[in-house]
């Protein structure tokens, strides 16, 4: 993690933050799958 710059971190959290908008979307605590928070 230290070695990622500002683009890495973009990508990360946008990837976090993708797959927390699916899990809250749905009943229950059921994490998304990779094609649902694919760019």
């Amino acid at each position: 993690l230290a070695a990622l710059g500002p683009d890495g971190w973009a990508g990360l959290l946008g990837f976090a933050a993708r797959a927390a908008a699916v899990t809250c979307s749905r009943a229950g605590a059921e994490p998304p799958y990779a094609h649902e928070v694919a760019v």
